[in-house]
């Protein structure tokens, strides 16, 4: 779920939950890059603790909500731990939930309502919207070459600056610099932003500070 989106404090809520279905009590210490959890069934005495490194946020909403679904019914008693684990397995293995084409055309609208929001020409948005089809294109190459993927960020801007830039001297009022940012502006996360200040706000400096960074 952390790596998902999830939030630390919607984690600490939802753990004692579902270690309840399960038949045990629980605590956790999370920091954000790795996290401490207790489980015990008799007495205090008879913990088990178990270290681990906490996957990098990688925010997938639907995959958020299918494990906050699995870990209800697991608190609820409706599914057992055998399942559920099984269940989990066939989240993380699952596929994106849109192809090539949706995504395409959504690095595409991103491109172009950056355009809208600079307020530049018609024309302009007409090529944000080929600007976010460009780095969608580099995303694509980036999975197969590693060394591009590595310089993803750094690539976008410096090809699609080469490209504008060409594009500006042919279309007199074509602004190359605010088609660059309209080619980058899908690497910026914003909701991994928002999420770090929420953690912040809400008493999880460190997880918070990671998210940030």
């Amino acid at each position: 779920a952390y790596g998902y989106g999830s939030s630390l404090f919607r984690i600490e809520a939802a753990l004692p939950l579902v270690s309840e279905g399960l038949g045990v009590k629980s605590e956790m210490l999370v920091t954000g890059q790795g996290g401490q959890f207790v489980f015990w069934d008799r007495g205090i005495d008879a913990q088990r603790s178990y270290v681990v490194r906490l996957p990098e946020a990688d925010p997938d909403l639907s995959k958020m909500v299918a494990v906050g679904q699995l870990a209800e019914s697991v608190s609820g008693g409706t599914v057992p731990v055998e399942q559920a684990t099984t269940r989990l397995d066939e989240i993380t293995s699952a596929p994106p939930r849109f192809g090539l084409m949706a995504l395409g055309l959504g690095f595409g609208l991103i491109g172009a309502g950056v355009a809208v929001m600079f307020s530049t020409q018609w024309f302009d948005v007409g090529f944000g919207l080929l600007a976010g089809i460009l780095a969608f294109v580099l995303v694509v190459l980036g999975m197969r070459w590693p060394w591009l993927g590595g310089t993803i960020q750094l690539s976008t801007g410096f090809v699609s600056a080469v490209v504008f830039t060409g594009v500006a001297h042919l279309v007199t009022g074509s602004n190359p610099f605010v088609m660059v940012i309209c080619a980058v502006a899908v690497y910026i996360p914003g909701f991994v932003l928002s999420l770090g200040l929420t953690e912040l706000f809400m008493g999880y400096p460190v997880s918070g500070l990671v998210r940030l960074t």
